[in-house]
């Protein structure tokens, strides 16, 4: 079962579709937990790259269903066009007005359950941004918040992917 979800990337709307019978989870947070195959992780969502899911298996990624009890953080997993997956982080990159100071950013983003973790030099404004979502919300729905505040130019979601090769 999926959903449709949509965020912002480079001004362009990107739309992806979010597993909600599957999360993904760091392989040494995994102890005791039932992996499912790449076929089990396919069939949840037609169309998904069963070689993309090997290769997160292969990073130290596990695939297990959303219902089953994990120890730790897991990532949420979202299928992009062409049948890419992708896995949610709690990282944003956010550019907010070349005249806020870094505490009036810090105080903006705080607002949203968010902090700054580093400053991105290659461009004024530009943070490496950590949030802590309430219960219900995600990092996509944090990155739209902070993209509806007039001094946020824009925030967009690192989501893991894997690069095919050349």
């Amino acid at each position: 079962m999926s959903k449709t979800r949509e965020y912002t990337l480079r001004g362009k709307p990107i739309a992806v579709q979010e597993l909600l019978d599957v999360v993904a989870v760091a392989a040494d947070q995994a102890g005791g937990l039932r992996p499912l195959d790449a076929e089990d992780v396919t069939r949840a969502s037609p169309g998904l790259s069963r070689p993309a899911v090997e290769a997160f298996r292969d990073a130290g990624w596990v695939f297990v269903r959303a219902t089953d009890p994990t120890p730790g953080p897991v990532a949420k997993v979202f299928v992009k066009p062409g049948g890419r997956p992708a896995l949610a982080t709690n990282r944003l990159s956010a550019k907010v007005a070349d005249s806020l100071s870094e505490a009036e950013t810090q105080a903006l983003l705080a607002r949203h359950g968010a902090r700054i973790v580093g400053r991105l030099k290659f461009a004024p404004g530009l943070y490496q941004v950590e949030v802590e979502p309430p219960a219900g919300k995600d990092v996509l729905d944090i990155a739209a918040e902070l993209t509806a505040e007039p001094a946020v130019e824009f925030a967009e979601p690192e989501l893991l992917e894997v690069i095919a090769q050349r």
